[in-house]
């Protein structure tokens, strides 16, 4: 079997990928990203480090390692094109962008379909690392959402499923039917904290909502939480976090409930109804 081929961003779905390819015994080739990729983790494993502009350099890597398989694992922190330093078939890829105004997802669409004409196939992360790595239906923690907790979730998913059709965010932070915040670039941990110190007295404490944008690939770009999402809003006031079941990663689940139990938050994977 050919090496799996790991575009890496940060985060610990790197992590999760490269550790279901040892519990396969299958060999892998990561490409690391300058100012993106994490260094302690990458030095101990096979690698190239590349710029996010050096297209060449990423698919001749790829093909000298052998690779067939692609996974697009961890996040990404989108340059703007003029600071992409390119090389020549990095400056072809970007000139058929200029112009265009492409959210992450239609971005993503159009790197894939690219790294597919070079003879790659794309595989989603969880394909690798199974199943499980999407969280669940149900409640997963002590602690339970209240009823307006519920509504609060519903008012959620309508917000970003309407924001979907442009592309925009996959998180937002409710509080009794206010809306708080919803993600932008900077990311769900900085959501959290920014949208803390806007959060109102009262019983019920705000919760971040995360779910799936409709129609998105997911072989890239698939929400995710982790251990430091949990921590984050215990920071921040928040009273849990709830996803969309079958749709959103969990890092470390286990980790996730732990965490989560102590603080007296809740996790709750929610279904489209």
């Amino acid at each position: 079997m050919s090496p799996i081929g790991i575009l890496a961003g940060s985060g610990g779905l790197v992590e999760a990928v490269v550790a279901a390819c040892k519990r396969e015994a299958r060999s892998y080739f990561i490409i690391a990203f300058e100012d993106q990729s994490d260094p302690d983790f990458i030095k101990e494993h096979p690698h190239v480090w590349v710029g996010l502009g050096q297209v060449g350099k990423v698919v001749t890597s790829l093909k000298q390692a052998g690779v067939q398989d692609l996974v697009l694992a961890g996040a990404f922190k989108r340059p703007s094109f003029s600071s992409l330093k390119t090389d020549f078939m990095g400056a072809r890829w970007l000139a058929q962008l200029i112009g265009k105004s492409m959210g992450d997802d239609a971005l993503l669409r159009f790197i894939m379909a690219k790294l597919e004409g070079e003879g790659f196939q794309i595989v989603a992360a969880e394909a690798l690392v199974g199943a499980t790595l999407l969280g669940g239906a149900g409640l997963l923690t002590k602690k339970a959402p209240s009823k307006e907790h519920l509504l609060d979730i519903k008012r959620g998913l309508a917000i970003l499923d309407a924001l979907s059709e442009s592309d925009v965010g996959q998180a937002v932070v409710i509080q009794e039917g206010l809306v708080l915040g919803i993600e932008a670039v900077e990311g769900t941990q900085a959501l959290v904290t920014r949208t803390g110190e806007y959060k109102r007295t009262g019983r019920h404490a705000p919760l971040l909502i995360k779910a799936f944008k409709r129609a998105q690939d997911g072989r890239a770009d698939r929400p995710t939480l982790g251990a430091q999402t949990i921590e984050a809003l215990e920071a921040a006031g928040f009273a849990g976090v709830a996803f969309e079941a079958g749709e959103v990663i969990l890092l470390d689940q286990d980790a996730m409930v732990e965490a989560a139990n102590k603080k007296d938050l809740f996790i709750y994977g929610f279904t489209r109804g």
